[in-house]
């Protein structure tokens, strides 16, 4: 057994991010004149838990933390999800959100020297591969209102993953 020194030594431990997360503020007192430092608090808390490990995390209560992370988003981006519908900055699974609201295409960034570049936003989960009928489909937002036509409203999507062979989107297509 190796002995804890401070070059060793976790400093993060999940008794400890539990208890920031503890020290959050009511979720009714989140307002503007507090925003700012509720989202140091909640950036503190994303850098700690980037420090455990999965089975770590799986232990804290997340709870306060999603409300929070709720409120604090309709306060300042006008957002309006419901709680459970918030996900963790790490979070890369599929979740149940009512509404379109809070789904929006890719972001241009522009970088000096280097042109400009997208980064997406959003993620949908739909369907399941046929391959794993476990695992759902992960479909990133190319544009959030219209179709890929550019006209028809609606989502352009693109599947994170090739999902199968001879897929007949026509169901009165036949070989031969």
């Amino acid at each position: 057994m190796k002995t804890a020194t401070p070059s060793n030594a976790k400093a993060v431990t999940v008794a400890g991010v539990q208890a920031m997360i503890d020290a959050l503020p009511d979720v009714e007192d989140v307002r503007k004149g507090n925003a700012e430092k509720v989202k140091a608090q909640l950036d503190a808390i994303d850098d700690a838990k980037a420090e455990l490990s999965d089975e770590e995390i799986d232990e804290l209560d997340l709870s306060r933390y999603m409300e929070v992370a709720a409120a604090l988003e309709q306060l300042l981006y006008g957002v309006a999800t419901q709680s459970n519908a918030v996900m963790l900055a790490d979070y890369d699974g599929p979740a149940i959100q009512l509404g379109t609201g809070g789904i929006s295409g890719p972001t241009e960034e522009e970088e000096e020297g280097k042109g400009s570049y997208y980064i997406p936003n959003s993620y949908i989960y739909f369907g399941v591969n046929s391959g794993n009928s476990s695992t759902p489909i992960k479909w990133r937002v190319l544009d959030a209102d219209t179709a890929n036509d550019g006209t028809t409203s609606g989502m352009f999507l693109l599947s994170e993953y090739l999902l199968a062979s001879d897929v007949q989107f026509n169901s009165n297509y036949s070989k031969g």
